[in-house]
């Protein structure tokens, strides 16, 4: 999972280089943006279930305890918290993973008004 992280992490990070530092506007660089949101949801996703797996019941709203059925709640919850819908079906109860949740829910409103100006 670390391994995996790592690589979301630095595709973000390479996708993010490429369409901040060239030219002008077109296809491939609206396309590049959503794919950094759709990267920064996986990566927040990720960073709950290790959030979860080192400080267990971090969470509360989860169907399972088992992690491989957890990273599928984690994403929606995820791009539910970085569009701030915020459902409520899945809360952060332990301070870090409510700390976690409102700096996705910053990033997510600061990336998608940073990329429209």
């Amino acid at each position: 999972m670390g391994i995996i992280f790592v690589f979301c992490l630095a595709s973000t990070w390479i996708a993010s280089k490429g369409l901040l530092l060239s030219g002008s506007i077109d296809v491939n660089k609206i396309i590049g943006a959503i794919c950094i949101y759709l990267l920064l949801g996986l990566n927040w996703s990720m960073f709950y279930l290790f959030i979860n797996m080192a400080i267990p019941g971090s969470f509360h709203g989860l169907t399972s305890p088992d992690v491989g059925t957890q990273l599928p709640e984690f994403l929606y919850y995820s791009f539910v918290t970085m569009t701030t819908l915020g459902y409520g079906d899945l809360t952060p109860v332990r301070p870090l993973a409510r700390t976690f949740a409102y700096l996705a829910a910053i990033l997510g409103q600061f990336y998608v008004a940073v990329l429209v100006a």
